[in-house]
């Protein structure tokens, strides 16, 4: 899990699977983001821009990235926790 922040008050987050052969993959795209607090940020879900969080408020939100394949069995989520002053 990773964030890199913009000058316009965006953060842009990133998702990345490790799997057991070692490898790695960004399935930022694959993830359907939610945040607990829209209020305080909202999160895209727009192919290109998945991931991409905007501030709206102050506060402390959760950012989730859910992932479900029904054919592979797959489960994942991850969340980010931060604060926006």
């Amino acid at each position: 899990a990773d964030g890199s922040a913009g000058s316009d008050g965006t953060l842009q987050l990133t998702t990345t699977a490790t799997y057991v052969s070692t490898n790695t993959q960004d399935v930022t795209e694959l993830c359907i983001w939610s945040s607990s607090k829209p209020e305080v940020a909202s999160v895209l879900n727009i192919p290109g821009k998945k991931g991409k969080t905007v501030s709206n408020g102050s506060g402390t939100t959760t950012i989730t990235c859910r992932i479900t394949d029904e054919t592979a069995i797959l489960d994942l989520s991850t969340t980010y926790e931060f604060t926006v002053n």
